[in-house]
């Protein structure tokens, strides 16, 4: 009995490892086998009927040998046809499936250099370095502004162009959902060459003043505040044009200045 539970084990075992393959079913007809019957088929239907036009039969023989070969050509020609036509649409297939790869690898490349550039391109803003103290002894404004590159390599023909003042609204506000600034810079000076992570250059705006007392008030009840707003234009390493703006202001309860809500971008 022992012996018995052994060999079946043994059996299930080499099912097991040995699972059937699958096997294409008899009926199943290539090309080539359809190619074979049709010409079986139609040799024999030559063989019925051209004896009924043909009398001699030599004759008959004759026409039934050149219609035989003929048949065979126009079968091998449509045979190749067909290999060909299935050839040239595997071609295509392979065409495409190359130009999709092609055009993968442009994209993986753009992005590369997408990234690189981002990751190395000079990044120039301004920061706000130092200001007034504002009292009622002290009535002049001032920014000195800060111009720095945090990028990792140099900016090259750097450009200011900014404007201060005392105004009752930011130069730079959203109206309709569209961005509105004021771009009436009067004040313009160019840098130079600022390296990365340098912050050496510094910009001082013109002094204002009150007009007069009620002008005092307006600022100290924050109905005007002093703003200090521009733009920054230089060239980086790439040879691309880049731009960033900002907007600062100075109120009676932010004597240390403040960014703008808007106005405040890198490009």
């Amino acid at each position: 009995m022992a012996q018995e539970q052994r060999i079946v084990n043994r059996n299930d075992n080499k099912e097991r490892k040995d699972p059937p393959s699958e096997r294409k079913p008899i009926w199943t007809i290539t090309g080539t086998a359809l190619a074979i019957q049709v010409f079986l088929i139609v040799l024999f239907l030559l063989g019925v009927f051209i004896p009924d036009y043909v009398k001699d039969p030599s004759d008959s023989a004759q026409v039934f040998i050149e219609s035989m070969f003929s048949l065979a050509i126009v079968i091998v020609v449509v045979v190749h046809a067909i290999m060909y036509y299935k050839q040239a649409k595997a071609m295509d297939a392979q065409v495409q499936q190359n130009e999709r790869a092609v055009r993968a690898a442009e994209k993986g490349v753009k992005t590369a250099k997408k990234t690189s550039i981002y990751a190395n391109r000079a990044y120039v803003i301004a920061r706000i370095k130092a200001l007034n103290t504002i009292d009622k002894r002290l009535d002049r404004f001032y920014f000195k502004l800060r111009i720095e590159n945090s990028g990792n390599t140099p900016a090259n023909d750097v450009r200011v162009s900014y404007a201060c003042g005392l105004r009752d609204k930011p130069p730079c506000e959203m109206i309709d959902g569209q961005l509105s600034c004021d771009i009436g810079f009067d004040l313009y000076k160019r840098l130079g060459v600022v390296a990365p992570n340098d912050s050496d250059p510094f910009i001082d705006t013109p002094q204002i003043t009150f007009e007069s007392i009620e002008q005092f008030k307006l600022f100290e009840s924050e109905q005007i505040k002093f703003y200090c707003w521009g733009t920054i234009r230089y060239e980086d390493i790439f040879n691309e044009p880049r731009h960033s703006d900002f907007c600062f202001y100075q109120s009676w309860s932010r004597k240390e200045g403040y960014p703008c809500e808007y106005g405040n971008e890198v490009f």
